[in-house]
C-alpha cells in the first residue's frame, strides 16, 4: 500500500497536475493511465523452478515421396527477461509411414530452474527425410506459442502439416 501512495504521489508530481486546481476528466484519464503503467511496472516476474514435459502428436499429410527412416523433432524455447535465462529442448522421434499418412509423436521432457510464466514457449516442428545418400529434404514449421506448462504436468500439441 505504501509503495502504490508513493508511486501516485510522484506520478501526480511529475504529471504537473496542481493540488489546488478542479480536476478535467481528461487530467483524471491520464492520471489512471500512468497509474496503470506505473502498476505494470511493479508486477514481479512470476519466476518459478518448472519440471513438465510437452509431447507434439503430428500427422503428416505425405506430398511426395519420403524414405525412411525419416525422422520428427519438436524444438522448445523459453526466455525469461529478467533473469536472462534462456532454454533450448530438442526430442526427436521416427515418423511412421503408412500410405500418404505419416504420424510422429516426440517429446520434450525439461527441468528450468529459472523460467518465467509470464512469457509464452515457443514451438517449432522439424521433419526430415534423409534417403541414405546426400540427398534429403527438410521441413521447419514454426507452432503457435503456448504457455508454460504446469509443474510435473505434460502438455500434449497436436499439429498437421504436408511434407
Amino acid at each position: 500500500m505504501k509503495l502504490t501512495l508513493t508511486t501516485s504521489a510522484a506520478l501526480l508530481v511529475l504529471s504537473g497536475a496542481s493540488v489546488f486546481a478542479e480536476p478535467t476528466a481528461s487530467s483524471n484519464l491520464q492520471l489512471q493511465m500512468m497509474l496503470k503503467r506505473a502498476e505494470r511496472a511493479q508486477t514481479p516476474a512470476a519466476t518459478v523452478s518448472r519440471s513438465a514435459k510437452v509431447v507434439a502428436d503430428i500427422t503428416v499429410n505425405i506430398k511426395s515421396k519420403v524414405t525412411e527412416p525419416a525422422m520428427c523433432s519438436l524444438m522448445l524455447q523459453h526466455m525469461n527477461p529478467m533473469t536472462q535465462s534462456m532454454y533450448m529442448e530438442t526430442g526427436t522421434a521416427p515418423l511412421k509411414i503408412s500410405g500418404k499418412k505419416g504420424t510422429c509423436a516426440p517429446t520434450v521432457p525439461f527441468s528450468w530452474s529459472s523460467a518465467d510464466s509470464n512469457f509464452p514457449v515457443d514451438v517449432m516442428v522439424q521433419i526430415v527425410d534423409v534417403d541414405g545418400t546426400t540427398e534429403g529434404r527438410l521441413a521447419n514449421h514454426s507452432l503457435p506459442a503456448i504457455q508454460l506448462p504446469g509443474q510435473n504436468k505434460t502438455q500434449t500439441i497436436e499439429y498437421a502439416l504436408d511434407f
